[in-house]
């Protein structure tokens, strides 16, 4: 994110003051004032939710028993795996730094959380090796790092896109990276339109009988991981479909680059704007 971070960096706080108002700023700072429970509460909720997986992965490759076949290394790289989660999740959990951006920094970490969760429902799997590496843990591995650069490929070009819509300017985005986000977003909703019909429909499905004349055999073993990453990628980007807000990002980065000439604009207290 260099190259969107020195465009933004390019601003002036007059430029920015037009595309921020008070109500962007309110949204950031608070959310919803009404709300029941407080974001301080809201965001511990989603951090146990988060840690729940990493830490079930990490008792259970730490206490691994005789009956599960795992290998030393992959039992390793998952143990490192996990902490590693962990430790990210608390970092951006304890990284509070100012009041006016709170509420905004409690939806960034919803999606940092529905990242993990969606790496973690495949790459969680690392562990259970019993010696074919090649096989095993590597595809995971390539599972893990595409799906992390896809998501930093993707949000920088949404950014992108969003500021070329605030400043009417005409950086380069990858249209590639454009279908790829949409294309996401149709898998996630064929994938809800097949659960509601597999639900409705569970008795047309049981009549039918997939063993005679029907070979699947070329979907099971070794081959079924080439067929089955780019379909789980598309699906690790649903987190970004549903969470990431690029106007949201480009307009918190403004917000950073003129606090205080943003917190006298609109006349708030040092108090109220940075917290205690």
């Amino acid at each position: 994110m260099k190259k969107i971070k020195k465009i933004l960096q390019s601003f002036s706080f007059e430029e920015a003051n037009q595309i921020l108002t008070l109500q962007d700023i309110y949204n950031m700072k608070s959310g919803e004032i009404e709300s029941k429970f407080s974001i301080t509460l809201k965001k511990l909720v989603v951090l146990l939710i988060g840690l729940s997986l990493p830490t079930l992965m990490l008792i259970r490759y730490l206490g691994v028993s005789e009956n599960l076949s795992t290998s030393n290394l992959s039992r390793g790289v998952a143990i490192v795996f996990s902490i590693l989660v962990i430790c990210e999740l608390l970092y951006f959990y304890f990284n509070d730094r100012c009041e006016y951006s709170k509420n905004y920094r409690y939806h960034v970490f919803i999606y940092i959380v529905g990242k993990n969760i969606f790496i973690l429902m495949i790459g969680g799997a690392i562990g259970t090796d019993d010696g074919n590496y090649l096989w095993h843990i590597i595809p995971i591995l390539i599972y893990i790092f595409s799906a992390l650069y896809l998501y930093s490929r993707v949000e920088k070009n949404l950014v992108l896109e969003t500021i070329n819509n605030l400043f009417t300017k005409k950086y380069k985005i990858s249209k590639l990276m454009s279908i790829i986000f949409r294309i996401a977003g149709i898998v996630m909703i064929v994938g809800v339109v097949i659960v509601q019909f597999y639900r409705l429909n569970k008795f047309w499905i049981r009549i039918v009988d997939f063993s005679k004349n029907t070979d699947f055999s070329f979907l099971t073993g070794d081959f079924s991981w080439i067929l089955a990453i780019p379909f789980l990628l598309l699906i690790a980007l649903i987190p970004t479909y549903l969470c990431f807000d690029a106007s949201s990002y480009v307009k918190k980065a403004l917000l950073d680059q003129y606090p205080e000439a943003f917190r006298k604009e609109y006349d708030f207290t040092k108090e109220e704007w940075y917290g205690e």
